[in-house]
């Protein structure tokens, strides 16, 4: 049994194949440059996203550095409390001390008084 294709000539077979490539080439050259215009705006969003990131970053460090030189001053402030306190206690620790001396000291006056 003898197929169209078969009837046909050298000739014509090769016509029909170089149209056919041809048309295989364009179907793949349309194909690869919409796949390059895909890429392209993937890019585009990409770089998009990348230049977000990156003012969203700088402005986190910016606050960071914000929050870093607060923690500073308070750091130096509490320091500045706390040596206050600590000299505030040994103070306190040492009128206490002194109070108890001359506590001591009368409840002996008492007894000797007491033991006359």
């Amino acid at each position: 049994m003898e197929t169209f294709l078969d009837k046909m000539s050298g000739e014509e077979k090769t016509s029909k194949t170089s149209v056919l490539l041809s048309y295989d080439l364009s179907c793949e050259l349309v194909d690869t440059r919409h796949q390059m215009n895909i890429l392209k705006e993937t890019i585009d969003v990409n770089h998009q996203a990348q230049q977000s990131v990156m003012e969203q970053n700088t402005l986190l460090l910016q606050k960071l550095e914000q929050k870093t030189e607060e923690n500073q001053k308070l750091s130096v402030g509490i320091r500045e409390v706390n040596g206050k306190l600590d000299m505030a206690v040994k103070d306190a620790a040492s009128k206490l001390t002194g109070a108890e001396n001359e506590l001591k000291q009368r409840e002996d006056a008492f007894n000797s008084l007491l033991a006359r």
